[in-house]
């Protein structure tokens, strides 16, 4: 049974006298809010896999309960997610990784689709900007076995950056990191083209990135110290400045944590596993206190965004088209019905 999801969110607003891959996919990858149509509100993105293989990608907006199909042929299960506002600062697009082809020269393929839509003057040109085509774009970065982040603004300029983390030998991950990586293939003013920086342990950290200041994303890194707890290294690529997190308790085999945007841009951190039949949640503040703590009635993926009125962001636990869009701020748990295929978002973490 469907709810009426507008005018459910809007009696909630009354009442109280009153936003990512991170998400779990078929590419095992960690998401984050999405806008794809530019509205303010998050969509969802299902993917289902067609006959050719390839996925066709609906977008579930839990706030209006519509779902609509932005693009179909893209991507496949061999690929990686690469979704982020890689070219406009409040516009998602949707976005895959592939392996080397003949005319990369070794290097991974990226490739997003983005919907654009026509602007100008006149009767016509108002009649056209209501429609939006699909543009393409490719680039290559990266080698098979890299670690690869999509959807972290490090610059603070609002735009995705790219960031590619590989093994030098070392002993550390080493971060690739490429400014507004649609956008423009070189900014000199953010000296960030074919920068590395080296932080956090192989085989002990596990890398990740969050927004704890307001201002932009951090390299991040969480490291498992027994007991079930972990401890989060954070450092900004531009300013050098650090900061250490106690994570304290989370769930029993808890993945990476998941950060949730706040009103003051700030991030809560979420970590989640599954327990039994249920996905285990618990969010936490910067200073590793739990602010949140439920258990959800299915295990599935889980995505974060800003998917209807009311403080921060939302988390949404989802599988075999049940959904659950739950706020930590106000305890609010809504469920209802969608497509079925697997979720995904924009802040995407892993290795091809």
């Amino acid at each position: 049974m469907r709810w009426s999801l507008q005018s459910l969110w809007r009696s909630i607003v009354h009442a109280c006298a009153g936003l990512a891959i991170v998400v779990v996919s078929a590419s095992n990858g960690y998401a984050a809010g999405a806008d794809y149509d530019g509205n303010g509100f998050s969509e969802i993105p299902v993917l289902t896999t067609g006959a050719n293989g390839k996925y066709t990608w609906q977008l579930f907006d839990p706030f209006s309960g519509k779902t609509t199909v932005f693009t179909q042929g893209f991507g496949g299960p061999r690929d990686r997610l690469a979704l982020a506002n890689w070219i406009y600062p409040k516009v998602t697009s949707a976005g895959v990784v592939g392996l080397p082809n003949a005319g990369s020269n070794g290097r991974l393929v990226w490739r997003i689709r983005t919907a654009v839509r026509s602007s100008g003057r006149g009767r016509v040109r108002r009649r056209q900007a209501r429609k939006a085509t699909i543009r393409e774009q490719v680039k290559y970065l990266g080698r098979p076995g890299d670690i690869l982040i999509a959807g972290g603004d490090f610059n603070g300029d609002k735009v995705a950056d790219a960031v590619v983390i590989t093994n030098r030998g070392t002993g550390q991950h080493k971060w690739g990191l490429r400014g507004s990586f649609f956008l423009a293939s070189y900014n000199p003013g953010l000296n960030v083209n074919r920068a590395y920086f080296d932080f956090g342990t192989i085989g002990l950290d596990r890398p990740f990135f969050m927004n704890p200041d307001g201002r932009s994303d951090w390299f991040a890194v969480v490291r498992n110290v027994g007991d079930g707890r972990q401890v989060i290294s954070l450092t900004q690529p531009f300013t050098k400045a650090t900061r250490t997190i106690s994570g304290g308790k989370v769930p029993d085999d808890a993945n990476l944590p998941v950060p949730l945007a706040q009103d003051d841009g700030t991030d809560f951190l979420i970590f989640f596993g599954a327990n039994g039949g249920q996905t285990e949640v618990v969010v936490k503040d910067l200073a590793g206190e739990t602010v949140f703590h439920t258990e959800v009635p299915i295990v599935g993926e889980l995505t974060v965004g800003n998917y209807g009125p009311g403080p921060g962001e939302e988390f949404a636990i989802s599988n075999g088209g049940s959904f659950y869009v739950i706020n930590p701020n106000t305890g609010r748990v809504i469920s209802m019905s969608g497509p079925v295929g697997f979720a995904a978002d924009s802040i995407n973490i892993n290795s091809l």
